[in-house]
């Protein structure tokens, strides 16, 4: 029997392979399937969302291997139609999923990152993280390659909710490049993670 969730995590699984390895027509062509196989809206607009982040990173590749799409129109020229684009598109999602600034702050039950912003940045980003009592925190950036990239927390966190800004720097103080990062929050055994993208 098959396992729609398992399906879906092993597809998102590859696509994060074939990006790390700079295969982006194979990334390209398994999210088409998943926009041409979506089983709701909601599925669907998170599949395009994916697409326009690959097209995007293929763009701005150095190699500039030609590719080839069924949805044209979500291959953005520019930085600043991409960040129109893709930000319709979150904004539309977020309409059709209900969620608002209300709903982003739920009461707090367990250590969880609420949000960033801008998503995607350039240079930097505001992290918003929750906890429920006070704890040890570790928050930390790791790229595709699950390799950790910068801690941005590391100790004991008062109770309630909290900022901290990545500049887009490493653990030695570089710049890193464009590409899809990912934020891990570790408190009392409890673990939260969020996809973010740097552009430049």
């Amino acid at each position: 029997m098959s396992n729609p969730q398992l399906s879906a995590l092993l597809k998102d699984y590859l696509i994060k392979g074939y990006v790390n390895n700079k295969d982006y027509q194979s990334a390209i062509d398994l999210i088409q399937t998943r926009i041409i196989n979506a089983v709701s809206e909601v599925d669907s607009l998170c599949a395009v969302l994916d697409l326009e982040i690959v097209l995007y990173l293929a763009s701005n590749d150095e190699a500039k291997k030609p590719l080839t799409t069924l949805y044209q129109n979500l291959i953005y020229n520019t930085p600043q139609m991409f960040d129109t684009k893709h930000g319709d598109h979150w904004a539309e999602l977020k309409e059709i999923t209900g969620e608002t600034e209300q709903l982003l702050i739920p009461p707090i039950n367990h250590a969880t990152i609420n949000s960033n912003y801008p998503n995607p940045f350039n240079p930097s980003t505001t992290i918003e993280y929750s906890m429920p009592n006070k704890g040890q925190v570790c928050l930390q950036v790791f790229n595709l390659r699950g390799q950790l990239v910068n801690t941005l927390v590391n100790g004991v966190t008062d109770k309630g909710s909290h900022k901290i800004v990545w500049d887009g720097l490493d653990n030695t103080d570089r710049k890193v490049g464009s590409g899809i990062y990912f934020i891990r929050l570790i408190s009392n055994n409890v673990i939260d993670t969020r996809k973010i993208m740097l552009l430049k």
